[in-house]
């Protein structure tokens, strides 16, 4: 595990957990482009149904935005797997 909670996999083609848990649900490795957002905010918890995926950051920042904005915990903005993917 890294300092920030992260758990990173491999020894010579490093790669973070959680974004290979995506990468086999979307059936490919993930763009540097494409976020995993942990939905309970523990970097640590690399469930599948703590993980949302966002096509890029940009989506993934407003998400905490809004919650920020309106004080609202950040599970509480889960959105359905197949809805994120399918508007990819």
């Amino acid at each position: 595990m890294m300092s920030n909670g992260y758990i990173e996999e491999g020894r010579v083609n490093r790669v973070l957990q959680h974004r290979r848990i995506v990468g086999e649900m979307i059936g490919r490795p993930l763009k540097k482009r494409e976020v995993v957002h942990h939905v309970d905010e523990n970097p640590s918890n690399n469930d599948r149904s703590n993980l949302q995926y966002f096509r890029h950051n940009s989506a993934h920042c407003r998400l905490h935005r809004f919650a920020d904005r309106h004080g609202i915990h950040l599970s509480f903005l889960r959105i359905p797997w197949e809805k994120i993917y399918a508007a990819t």
